[in-house]
């Protein structure tokens, strides 16, 4: 009755606001496509008339400096670089006055001749105007093919013409950048819906259903003959609700005083001011925050860190890619014992604030960094920041859930993180295309400084846990390790099953999908894209095979099928190597890991009763953890040192056999071990 008070009108407002942003951003798209489309071909008619006005201009120097046409060297290389670094020009010519090709670079000179001596004598009056340009091609399947050709005059001493510059682009290029732009539009419209819904969920939870969720709380107390008042709220609602009842307590208690009578009331304890219930639903918009943030640069990161290698180094551009990723995830790891310990003293918010304000520095070191080294350290500071505000976020939800609601708190905060994980590599992409790298970067270190003032609001300043025990369980801490390291099916799971699986996500998703990918031709929009994978997969079936394993009690089964299902998804890769087989690899990850993740917790407690009894389950799981972060934080490096001897398509196939060897011998010695009373075998 209490739920139907709140949670139908809720609901309903809820998904009417969630279409009405649905279907208002799919008009506003509609609508604003043509224009899109349409602008493309002329923005790269104007970009090839502002390259060949810059390189004739550069021409025309030399030549005032007197040397002549004939004697002009370097220009060959001179277009190279210019092609290697203006994307969509498919060609830079260099003719005579009569159409004669000196130097072509993107097409051969033979094949341009014909068709731009066709341009002369008019070329003078057509300068800087794009033009259709036919040119025949090498290919079996056609035998020529049009571009879009924009000539500038090159001239000695700004009046006598000597030559003429042609650039050229094809349309095919176009068609496919509108393509691009497709996609883009979609994954930025589903990018703002999961947004969207994270925004709403936590301001409809702190305007509209915590304080009809008090209300019924209070009505519930009243009915019982509790008249104590709820303490002060700032919304708006929660405050009419409050004066309102508030008045009608005092009558009853001055009622009773008058001696109307014997009430449930009249034995009533000292009154006490009892503050609304935090609702941990509002920590999801501060975890998918600093999440979403962590999580822009996964496209590109490791094409990113390669640039800088150099020499003095001594490190490959492999090595140099996978270091600052390992020393991110290594740093993180360790750190979170000392940060959770740090926020149980000091408070969440305090911990949350010095987290975000940490991560924001590392974001602008990794964006601002002229070395190596100080890349280096700017990650490391990133590691700490994220490792204090996922301490104080999965603080939050220990300190304000108990044991009979602490799952459904839990996986409030994991959603979060899979929302995140699903949108997040998407928008980082696009972001990348228009920004560049390093913008990407500020724009995450301003999520994170966004989220300071959310988190004022939300976490209660200087909070301390409320469940000291629980709070020590979450931090992890590496107790009772010796008794662990002698329960076999633990040191079992936890090598051969989660450090593989920990291993294969960071060393595979999150290092070598955007080397591959970017050695294949893709754009980092198109990574984000194929990243984004992975989290659907994961979102959609992680609920579903959980359940699973829980009514069928087939836990040992799912991990084994989940780990021999990641780890042969990145074989096919070595028979057919492109970018299909990649995806292929990335869908067979999402799948394995949902079907293993929740059952592999299962197996770990079941061990752990059943092995090491004394051994307290939260210090376990914090050990546990701490062992999958480890192999996380070594999964860059291995996929780097591969990378160097093997390239990175073999060094996909060789963690996919790592996973497959690991998890193969788990299988077999746990299925060889005398069957116990709820073990793993009962899994």
């Amino acid at each position: 009755m209490r739920r139907q008070l709140y949670g139908a009108s809720a609901k309903g407002f809820f998904v009417f606001t969630l279409l009405l942003m649905l279907f208002s951003q799919i008009a506003l798209s509609i609508a604003s496509w043509p224009a899109i489309k349409g602008q493309l071909v002329p923005e790269l008619d104007q970009k090839s008339s502002t390259v060949a006005k810059s390189v004739a201009l550069k021409i025309g120097r030399a030549l005032d400096y007197g040397i002549p046409l004939d004697g002009l060297t370097g220009i060959d290389e001179f277009f190279g670089e210019i092609l290697a670094q203006t994307e969509g020009i498919s060609y830079l010519a260099l003719t005579r006055l009569d159409g004669t090709v000196m130097v072509s670079r993107g097409i051969e000179g033979a094949r341009l001749q014909g068709p731009l001596q066709s341009l002369f004598p008019g070329i003078r009056e057509q300068t800087g105007k794009p033009m259709s340009l036919t040119v025949p091609v090498a290919d079996r399947n056609a035998d020529q093919r049009t571009y879009r050709n924009t000539a500038a005059l090159v001239l000695q001493n700004d009046e006598i013409e000597a030559a003429v510059i042609h650039v050229g682009f094809d349309p095919v290029y176009a068609e496919r950048k509108v393509g691009d732009l497709r996609y883009a539009v979609v994954i930025v419209l589903f990018a703002s819906l999961l947004i969207g819904f994270e925004i709403l969920l936590a301001t409809l939870t702190q305007n509209f259903i915590g304080p009809l969720r008090a209300l019924a709380d209070w009505v519930d107390r009243m009915a019982r003959g509790d008249f104590r008042s709820p303490g002060p709220s700032e919304s708006a609602l929660a405050k009419g609700i409050h004066a309102r009842l508030s008045a009608l307590a005092a009558g009853v208690r001055a009622a009773l005083d008058g001696g109307l009578g014997n009430s449930p009331a009249a034995g009533m304890t000292e009154l006490r001011a009892s503050p609304l219930v935090k609702d941990v639903i509002m920590i999801r918009i501060l975890t998918f925050l600093f999440m979403f943030a962590s999580m822009l640069s996964r496209p590109f990161l490791p094409v990113y860190l390669k640039g800088f290698a150099d020499d003095g180094l001594g490190l490959s551009p492999e090595l140099a890619a996978s270091l600052p990723i390992t020393v991110y995830l290594g740093v993180m790891a360790l750190s979170m014992p000392y940060v959770g310990r740090w926020s149980d003293s000091h408070g969440r918010q305090a911990g949350f604030v010095l987290g975000a304000i940490l991560m924001a520095s590392g974001f602008c070191g990794t964006a601002l960094a002229d070395n190596f080294w100080l890349l280096v350290l700017s990650r490391a500071v990133e590691g700490v920041g994220y490792a204090s505000l996922f301490m104080s976020c999965q603080g939050y939800v220990v300190d304000n859930t108990n044991p009979e609601n602490r799952s459904r708190g839990v996986a409030t905060f994991v959603s979060a993180i899979m929302v995140s994980e699903v949108s997040a590599p998407a928008v980082g992409g696009v972001l990348a295309d228009s920004l560049g790298f390093r913008g990407v970067f500020i724009v995450a270190a301003a999520l994170a400084l966004i989220s300071v003032p959310v988190a004022y609001r939300i976490l209660g300043a200087g909070s301390a846990p409320r469940h000291p025990a629980s709070a020590k369980a979450a931090r992890g801490q590496p107790e009772g390790l010796v008794a662990l390291m002698r329960n076999a099916r633990f040191v079992l799971i936890a090598l051969f099953a989660a450090i593989p699986a920990k291993l294969l996500h960071s060393g595979f998703l999150i290092f070598l999908t955007p080397v591959i990918l970017s050695k294949f031709g893709s754009s980092p929009s198109e990574i984000g894209r194929f990243a984004i994978v992975y989290g659907i997969v994961a979102l959609l079936a992680m609920p579903v095979f959980s359940n699973l394993a829980d009514r069928y009690r087939c836990h040992f089964a799912f991990v084994v099928t989940g780990g021999v299902i990641a780890g042969a998804g990145m074989l096919p890769v070595l028979l057919s190597p492109q970018p299909a087989t990649v995806l292929l690899g990335i869908l067979a990850l999402g799948l394995g890991q949902a079907m293993s993740i929740s059952p592999q917790l299962t197996l770990i407690t079941r061990a752990i009763q059943t092995g090491s009894p004394d051994t307290g389950s939260g210090s376990a799981l914090g050990v546990f953890r701490l062992i999958e972060r480890v192999g996380g934080a070594l999964g860059p490096l291995l996929a780097g040192v591969l990378t160097l001897k093997l390239g990175p398509v073999t060094a996909m196939a060789g963690l996919g056999m790592v996973m497959l060897v690991s998890i193969l011998v788990c299988a077999v010695v746990i299925s060889t071990q005398p069957r116990e009373k709820g073990g793993l075998h009962a899994a």
